[in-house]
């Protein structure tokens, strides 16, 4: 979280700028919270099955924007689909690898 606060100001801040990447994909994908070079974070949308991976960033965090994983319940509204995300989503993973890649 303190680099998040660093890079983005704030969570609010940053969960904003997660939430509108996330709505600016169009089709199948994932948005990722991710690693970049001299441990800077981003946020990234993969078309897909593309990983940030590829592109030579670690993921340290992810939403799936697949429409499998929201239809059922939410139908087309992404809005409240990424809402209801960030209510249960959970940032020790990210912490803990964030952590143990730039020791």
């Amino acid at each position: 979280m303190k680099q998040i606060n660093k890079t983005y100001g704030s969570y609010e801040v940053f969960w904003d700028e997660f939430k509108q990447k996330a709505l600016s994909l169009k089709g199948s994908g994932y948005t990722f919270l991710v690693l970049k070079e001299n441990s800077k974070l981003d946020i990234i949308n993969t078309k897909n099955q593309d990983t940030p991976l590829s592109l030579g960033y670690i993921p340290l965090f992810t939403i799936d924007l697949w429409e499998h994983a929201y239809y059922l319940n939410y139908e087309n509204d992404k809005v409240k689909y990424i809402d209801n995300f960030e209510d249960i989503a959970d940032f020790t993973y990210a912490s803990n690898l964030y952590n143990n890649i730039t020791k």
